[in-house]
């Protein structure tokens, strides 16, 4: 019985690992094919791909992050979180002085809610964190007044993170809308560029726009892909994709709430290192009509500055800083628990769970 099992698993490693190699092999000749139609008729919006000019960077850059973790107990949830702001002073690629806010330190934030259904409870932990990370970054901007500023993630929530309109948890998410508007205001008076950095994108809007020209096997082969693995193998280095705006507000249920600053989110991707993947950056376009090439030319510029600095890790040195800052320990978490059982006894919302307190496994 244990052979065969071995033999049956051996003929599933096999199975997938050739699904692998043939959808990498169709994902890098859809690649080469796109590349060589880089100035195709069919591609309205400029070139599908473009050096970008490598300068030093110098200026003032804030780079916001934020940590969040969760303990489940028989009636109640808690929460723990903290973000923190990070500001780097930059005079030709070397940093001269490092700023926080808070603080260096950042201490935690701690909540106790009633025990929620899974949406709910999901909605409640992504909606306390952003509006953190959000309210952070905009006192970040009022204390330091960068040049520009970072998020961790893009510049507005994801779908996942709407509630819905039934939820109690609604006017949260209204409230939470009500933090980037005013971000993405005083950026604008600001004259600070926001773009949000996104290590791990799984979008497929680039995809989506490209297979618009193509057709064939190119076509066949970019259904099955996303933005970030195509561009690994269409992009060099030190180049950046075609720039596109987000999404149109009437197909988008988060950008609907946004009203006309929807129009101002746009979206590219670059390749600041030669051994690791395209970052996704999603920015506010605050140029003039006609300006948006030249501006996201400058926003790609800056993230290539600030990315460039590991051959195999490409990612600004300000937001990796500050999510070391704002991450949660679990020994954090487990402090804190402790206090907040401490001065609960004999609650039966604060019991443990049962499949973490029964006595044999």
């Amino acid at each position: 019985m244990y052979v065969g099992r071995e033999k049956l698993e051996m003929h599933s490693i096999n199975e997938a690992a050739e699904f692998v190699n043939k959808l990498d092999a169709s994902q890098r000749f859809a690649a080469a094919s796109i590349r060589a139609l880089a100035c195709a008729p069919f591609h309205s919006f400029g070139l599908l791909y473009k050096k970008v000019h490598r300068t030093p960077f110098s200026g003032k850059v804030v780079a916001v992050d934020g940590g969040i973790a969760s303990v489940d107990f028989h009636g109640v949830d808690v929460l723990v979180w903290r973000s923190c702001a990070a500001c780097f002073q930059y005079d030709c690629d070397k940093i001269n002085s490092a700023e926080y806010f808070p603080s260096r330190f950042p201490a935690h934030e701690i909540a106790a809610f009633p025990s929620l259904d899974g949406a709910e409870y999901s909605w409640h932990k992504s909606l306390t964190r952003l509006r953190s990370e959000i309210n952070c970054a905009n006192a970040a901007l009022n204390k330091f007044s960068p040049s520009l500023l970072l998020l961790d993630g893009s510049i507005l929530p994801q779908t996942v993170d709407k509630p819905a309109k039934s939820s109690s948890l609604y006017a949260e998410y209204e409230a939470l809308v009500t933090d980037y508007l005013q971000l993405y205001s005083a950026c604008a008076k600001n004259q600070c560029t926001l773009a949000g950095v996104i290590k791990d994108s799984r979008g497929k809007k680039a995809v989506e726009l490209l297979r618009n020209g193509v057709s064939g096997a190119t076509a066949q082969a970019l259904e099955k892909t996303t933005d970030s693995v195509l561009l690994q193998y269409l992009l060099e280095e030190g180049e950046r994709s075609f720039s596109f705006q987000y999404s149109e507000s009437e197909e988008h249920s988060v950008l609907r709430d946004f009203g006309e600053r929807a129009r101002a989110l746009h979206c590219l991707y670059i390749k600041p290192a030669q051994w690791d993947r395209p970052l996704r950056v999603d920015y506010l376009c605050l140029a003039p009509a006609g300006g948006e090439e030249a501006f996201a030319d400058d926003v790609a510029q800056k993230v290539f500055a600030l990315s460039a600095l590991n051959r195999a890790y490409a990612h600004p040195a300000a937001l990796i800083e500050a999510d070391l800052r704002a991450a949660v320990d679990p020994r954090e978490v487990e402090g804190a628990v402790r206090q907040l059982a401490a001065k609960t006894i004999g609650a039966s919302a604060f019991l443990a769970l049962r499949r973490d307190s029964r006595p044999f496994r």
